[in-house]
């Protein structure tokens, strides 16, 4: 883990959440290109002190995939947080780092890297990175084939399928998560 994300806490390694799907191809023979569905940085807290999850009382904060920044405060779970923590708090609780608009370290190397890492993985047509920034690049710790949507969306405060590529993928391309992406659509738009 890089000195930059110690900085946010020092024991547990954060880890990037990064859900891509692969676009619907016009014809068969065209190479896949990837979308971006959703991201986050998950943080360990004082809480959990064992793991950066969310369900374990860990905070996270989601990334701009263009820009490259954070951005807004740490979220985490209301059996952890209560309210404050679903909205979020500017700092780290325990730490007091502030990461809202600041740039993720290697941002061009690490995006690079998991589209470069894309085209290996070309029979995936869904699936969730996780990332760990170091010094000089990152590392994959894992790749999650059918990782929930629902947690992100938590996060961003909307749903993921508000981009027509995304609909278009879930329309055409995915039968097995067809259901859950529509009940975490309709539960989202529901709840404004």
């Amino acid at each position: 883990q890089s000195e930059e994300m110690k900085k946010v806490y020092p024991s547990i390694d954060c880890a990037l959440r990064i859900v891509l799907y692969k676009k619907v191809k016009e014809k068969r023979e065209d190479i896949p290109e990837y979308g971006y569905l959703l991201g986050y940085a998950r943080f360990a807290t004082d809480k959990n002190e064992a793991a950066s999850n969310n369900d374990q009382g860990g905070l996270a904060v989601t990334i701009d995939w263009e820009k490259g920044i954070y951005q807004g405060g740490f979220r985490g779970l209301a059996k952890f947080w209560g309210q404050e923590g679903t909205e979020g708090f500017k700092k780290h609780p325990n730490t007091g780092v502030v990461l809202d608009g600041k740039k993720i370290p290697n941002w061009e190397i690490i995006k690079k890297g998991i589209l470069d890492i894309c085209q290996y993985l070309s029979s995936i047509d869904y699936f969730g990175m996780d990332v760990i920034i170091t010094e000089d690049g990152f590392k994959i710790c894992e790749i999650n084939s059918a990782p929930s949507i629902g947690r992100g969306q938590f996060l961003y405060g909307k749903c993921c399928l508000d981009n027509e590529d995304a609909r278009s993928f879930v329309k055409k391309k995915t039968r097995p998560y067809k259901k859950s992406f529509i009940e975490c659509f309709k539960a989202a738009t529901q709840e404004g």
